[in-house]
Parts: structure tokens; C-alpha cells; sequence
């Protein structure tokens, strides 16, 4: 059993399991939680204090802490680095990724032991700070390679996944294995933010954007560098098939979303578009911009249906 909390609260409890028990901590007096109810700490209640004074367990950590509140986790440190990507700051992303994640950065920290881990200690005045709990913990490696592939491989949103940006500028290529459709080896190659290049097999893509018709190749290679045909690089709705024709200069995406939906396709192209239709009507809501480059790019904006709508823009 517990030591009688401190205080406010004189009663004692037993320790629950962490299936059992939600426990509520603060800097104050006593606090107890349970599954209904709330209020004054009442006899035999699941209960915690923030001033025990306990022997480390496998529940519990010097100075009082649960493993919940006192330990470093895997994952808090995943989506810090996936803030840091969705800052723009993908360097620096990729950085603590190597000195956090990766088994060589954790070996050269305190306590390094070459693991994947639950959590690590974290009280710097402990001789224990940096020691890692149960190694070879697999929801840790799963978050290792989540940070990976969005780093280095795809993201995602809610209609379609595409190749992440803005890339690592330290690495000039990325190979991985995705389940999309049949099982792909995908290759990403070259430097810089703009589409080069996309071969689906023997099929050229015009976009950054992983379309449904490539979902039966099974070897996709991918490189960047200068703007050589116009491409699709985002779209709010699902993408079906994205193609420049060379001889009428025209690139056709198809998508399609949910009646009056908001559909804003980005178009990057190295010239600038002629006209922009959407199932034979000119578009009239688009914002064009001059890269640093010189190529311009497209922010196309129309109402979306159930229905395949045929984006096409002439060069």
C-alpha cells in the first residue's frame, strides 16, 4: 500500500493498475480521480499526492514521479520533429532525429543504451538520468519510422499522400518500400523543392501527389531538381491520374471530392499557362506567382463534385 497522502488528505489507498486507475496530479493538496466521480477524497479511493516519498518500482520513480510525468517518451520526441517539419524546419528535423531517435544518437547520450525504448529518465540530478526502460520496445520503432517516411518519404492528409516537402537538403536520395495499392520500391532522388521527374513503371506522373492509377505499379522513381514539364504539387480532393501531353502542351489532372466542396489545386510549371478550364469552363478563381526560378505557380480554385472532374490547363 501507499503512504498516507500528504497534508490535506490524511487517508491511505492501494495502488491501482494503470488499466484501472486514473490519477490526477497537481502541486497542491491531494487530488483524487475516479471513473464518475469528483470531490473531497473519500475512504479507500484511487488517490494520488504529489509529495510521496517512494522506493523505485516498476510503477514508480525517484522523487515521486510515475513513468508517465517523469520519463522522456518516443513519441513527445516524434512530434517535436514533426513540428519541426511542419515549420519549414526540416534540417533541423532531421538533426534531432539523429541525435534522439536514431540508435547511434541515443548510444553517444547519457546512459546511452543502443535500444528502442519506452521512456527515459529525465531528472538531470539523478544518477539514473538517461537510463532507457524496457529496450526493444516496438510502438518506439513504430514511431522511428513514422518520422522517417514523413522526413524522408511521403506525408499525408485526408485525400491523397504525396512526396513530403520541404526534403532534407543534406541527403541527395531516399529509397523505401509503401503499400499503396500493390507493394512499391520507390526511389527519391536529386536536390531542390521542384519536380524533375516522376516514372510509374513505364508511366510518366505529373505530380507530386500519389494518383489512384498508379496504384498496380510496383517500381516509382522520383527526382528533383529544374522544372522540366508542368506538375500537379497538392490538391485538397482525391487525384485519380495526373499527365503533361508534350504535342498540345496540355497537363489533364482528374479529381473528384464531394458537391461544393472547395477544391484548391497547386500547379507548378516552368511557363506560363494559357488557359485553365475545369470540364470545359474557364476557371476564373486562380492566383499566379512568379518563382525565384522564373517558373509560376498556379493556385486553382473551383467547386468540387461527387462526379470526376477533368482539370486541364494549356501551356
Amino acid at each position: 500500500s501507499r503512504p498516507a497522502c500528504s497534508t490535506t488528505c490524511k487517508r491511505r489507498a492501494s495502488i491501482t493498475s494503470a488499466a484501472s486507475t486514473r490519477s490526477t496530479w497537481s502541486n497542491g493538496p491531494c487530488r483524487w480521480a475516479s471513473d464518475r466521480s469528483s470531490g473531497p477524497c473519500p475512504a479507500n479511493a484511487k488517490c494520488s499526492c504529489p509529495n510521496i516519498s517512494a522506493a523505485p518500482s516498476d510503477g514508480w520513480r525517484p522523487l515521486g514521479f510515475p513513468t508517465a510525468n517523469g520519463g522522456v517518451w518516443p513519441h513527445s520526441t516524434a512530434w517535436y520533429i514533426l513540428a519541426l517539419q511542419s515549420c519549414g524546419k526540416t534540417d533541423e528535423a532531421v538533426e534531432f532525429l539523429k541525435k534522439t531517435l536514431t540508435l547511434d544518437g541515443i548510444a553517444q547520450s547519457p546512459m546511452g543504451q543502443p535500444a528502442m525504448y519506452e521512456y527515459r529518465f529525465a531528472d538531470t540530478s539523478s544518477p539514473d538520468f538517461g537510463k532507457i526502460d524496457k529496450p526493444s520496445f516496438l510502438w518506439a520503432g513504430g514511431f522511428y519510422l513514422n518520422v522517417l517516411y514523413r522526413l524522408f518519404g511521403i506525408t499525408e492528409n485526408e485525400w491523397n499522400i504525396s512526396v513530403s516537402k520541404p526534403r532534407p537538403s543534406n541527403f541527395d536520395s531516399a529509397g523505401f518500400s509503401l503499400a499503396f495499392g500493390s507493394q512499391k520500391n520507390i526511389l527519391i532522388k536529386g536536390r531542390g523543392e521542384t519536380l524533375h521527374s516522376w516514372m510509374s513503371g513505364n508511366e510518366n506522373v505529373s505530380s507530386l501527389v500519389f494518383p489512384v492509377d498508379a496504384v498496380q505499379s510496383t517500381q516509382c522513381e522520383i527526382e528533383f531538381g529544374a522544372a522540366h514539364d508542368p506538375y500537379l504539387e497538392s490538391v485538397n480532393a482525391i487525384l485519380y491520374s495526373a499527365r503533361y501531353i508534350e504535342k498540345t502542351k496540355l497537363l489533364e489532372c482528374v479529381v473528384s471530392s464531394f458537391q461544393g466542396h472547395a477544391v484548391t489545386a497547386k500547379i507548378v510549371g516552368a511557363k506560363k499557362a494559357k488557359t485553365i478550364m475545369v470540364d470545359g469552363k474557364r476557371v476564373k478563381n486562380v492566383r499566379r506567382s512568379r518563382n525565384g526560378d522564373g517558373s509560376e505557380t498556379l493556385n486553382v480554385n473551383f467547386v468540387g463534385t461527387e462526379k470526376k472532374q477533368h482539370l486541364r490547363i494549356v501551356y
